[in-house]
């Protein structure tokens, strides 16, 4: 069975765990050919600074580092098989945090 969603909708959107933990914002999805369709491999989920997408990044770390904020926050591996998106204004994953890889 094959879904469509424009991806568009979902970045930026919270993500939530199975145990209704803020695992962060989806801020990349990694997709590809298989059999010749495009389909969605896994979500990147975590801080979203949203700065990385406009280029801005090495400005935003050092702005960080000036006020001393984190800037360690893990961003979570979801496998496209593990993400709820029945509803995709409030995406969900399957599995609780703990259980998540992360970059």
């Amino acid at each position: 069975m094959s879904t469509e969603l424009s991806v568009e909708l979902l970045f930026g959107r919270e993500v939530r765990d199975s145990r209704n933990e803020v695992l962060g914002r989806i801020t990349d999805i990694c997709a590809g050919d298989e059999d010749g369709e495009f389909v969605v491999r896994y979500y990147l989920v975590g801080p979203a600074h949203g700065t990385y997408r406009l280029s801005l990044a090495s400005i935003t770390l050092e702005v960080l580092r000036l006020f001393r904020l984190p800037i360690g926050r893990p961003r979570y591996v979801v496998p496209w098989s593990e993400m709820d998106l029945s509803d995709p204004m409030r995406p969900r994953v399957r599995l609780p945090k703990s259980e998540l890889s992360s970059r």
